[in-house]
């Protein structure tokens, strides 16, 4: 507002707005006029995201597909008659990540190095993944979740969800940090299966990368934001990632990545509700080193 200078803002995640009391406007340095409804005024307090969409020059989002989603009242926040508005200027660029770090066959944060050719050598990694997080030592597919544990991330039905994994065989690692009453409940979860389950509150970056070095799946739902960079990780350290049909990747696109995903080995569910999650991690079963039993119906989990 007044400045002359081009800018450009991206929507990551558009669940964090930036809202707080109009009264912290003269104590950031900022005319109280902003405080309208072409401003940062939003449902009587201000909000920087908002400020932000209204005066860009430029609006990006991490996928197409997501971009699309944001004009919608459902994952738009609050925030799609803005965009409606502005949509000529908002265009979706597809995420990636930086593969001189998320390589498997240089990373070292990994006990045993591999790469396509040399795969059974993950194997090494496993073993030690399942030392560090106290599980049992057998062959039964290790699902992980690296992840912020809140709602948008689905970890509010995920304890339903890692009991039926436990039950047909599977093991479950939780790694992350978040709400602190998903952080309970999925706590109470691993209580009740020692040896099957573990759950880990906090993060650190050579965790992160054994956890994708070592295990067989990756879960992510999420109801939103859903080509964050962490759907890129499990393709680049090849395990298999099981998901909510991810916007960056319903059809085929242009990525920085050298290894994409195989569509076989991204098992998706277009759904947020908990019984098509657990469908769809059955179906990321035939890629497990031990198979997990599938449902007696169809499992139809990709759009």
């Amino acid at each position: 507002m007044g400045i002359g200078v081009p800018s450009v803002i991206t929507i990551h995640n558009i669940a964090f707005q930036g809202q707080y009391s109009a009264d912290i406007l003269p104590m950031i340095g900022l005319p109280t006029t902003l405080y309208a409804m072409d401003g940062m005024e939003y449902f009587g307090d201000i909000s920087f995201l908002k400020g932000g969409l209204q005066t860009a020059d430029a609006i990006t989002t991490v996928s197409p597909t997501y971009a699309r989603e944001v004009l919608t009242p459902r994952f738009g926040m609050g925030m799609d008659g803005i965009l409606n508005e502005r949509v000529s200027v908002l265009r979706g660029i597809v995420n990636g990540i930086d593969l001189d770090i998320w390589d498997p066959a240089t990373d070292p944060h990994l006990p045993r190095n591999y790469d396509v050719a040399t795969l059974k050598r993950k194997r090494e990694n496993k073993t030690v993944l399942l030392q560090r997080f106290g599980l049992d030592m057998d062959d039964g597919p290790v699902f992980s979740a690296v992840s912020r544990l809140t709602w948008q991330k689905g970890f509010d039905m995920f304890a339903d969800t890692a009991d039926e994994i436990i039950f047909k065989g599977g093991k479950v690692i939780v790694f992350g940090q978040g709400d602190h009453a998903i952080e309970a409940q999925l706590l109470r979860t691993a209580q009740r299966f020692p040896g099957r389950m573990s759950v880990h509150i906090g993060y650190d970056e050579p965790t992160a990368h054994l956890i994708h070095g070592g295990s067989d799946a990756i879960v992510q739902r999420r109801a939103s934001n859903p080509a964050a960079s962490p759907s890129f990780m499990p393709c680049a350290m090849a395990a298999c990632r099981s998901s909510r049909a991810p916007a960056g990747f319903r059809k085929p696109s242009s990525t920085p990545m050298t290894r994409p995903c195989p569509p076989a080995s991204r098992p998706a569910f277009s759904s947020t509700r908990s019984r098509p999650m657990a469908c769809g991690l059955r179906c990321a079963a035939p890629f497990m080193p031990m198979k997990i039993r599938k449902c007696g119906r169809v499992c139809r989990t990709r759009r």
